[in-house]
């Protein structure tokens, strides 16, 4: 069963133009904005949700290969923060389903691929993966480690930039990608260089 029909559109969009990254806004009850990050080939998918203004969260769905989603759960606090987003008062007798809201999300989710701006898909995966690092947003370079040191966290930033085939041969391989606060050590002309490490 496809939950997520618009996104399974803008996945199919996305390997047509070769891309494996996007970011959209979107807004629920045409009124709620929201910042979205898609993130996929075959080896995986990720959808983060961001709130913004003040006080932002982002939410993290791992899409399934169907596009269907599993029971989706949300910590206490970050449910609280959603409904609070969304204004919604506490009902019992209809509680409200983290689930069904993003199935519902989804009916206003674009079908066709637009370039996506990494910086700000950083800062999200950073967020949602509670991290400390959420002001490295820019791209320094990449390190290949002696000993096993590549995260999740990390591979999901360089699946940003190689998808998520490829982040994952690079941390099997102990190769992650490095991330500045400082604008002046963001350097570009080193994406390709990852290709050099896994020959190594």
């Amino acid at each position: 069963m496809c939950d997520l029909n618009n996104l399974r559109c803008l996945y199919l969009d996305m390997k047509k133009e070769g891309q494996t990254a996007v970011t959209f806004q979107c807004k629920y009850n045409n009124r709620y904005c929201f910042s979205c990050i898609f993130i996929a080939d075959e080896e995986g998918k990720v959808l983060y949700i961001s709130s913004l203004g003040d006080n932002s969260f982002t939410l993290k769905v791992n899409v399934k290969s169907d596009f269907s989603i599993d029971k989706f759960g949300l910590d206490k606090e970050t449910y609280v923060k959603l409904c609070e987003y969304l204004e919604l008062k506490y009902n019992p007798d209809n509680p409200f389903i983290p689930r069904e809201f993003i199935i519902q999300l989804d009916g206003v989710f674009p079908k066709e691929y637009k370039k996506a701006e990494t910086r700000e898909c950083i800062r999200a995966i950073c967020q949602a993966n509670n991290t400390d690092e959420g002001d490295k947003i820019y791209f320094a370079g990449w390190r290949h480690w002696t000993q096993k040191h590549t995260q999740d966290d990390n591979m999901e930033k360089s699946a940003m930039l190689v998808g998520f085939r490829n982040a994952m041969r690079l941390q099997k391989n102990n190769i992650s990608s490095c991330w500045s606060a400082d604008k002046d050590e963001e350097d570009l002309s080193k994406l390709n260089e990852w290709i050099d490490l896994l020959d190594e």
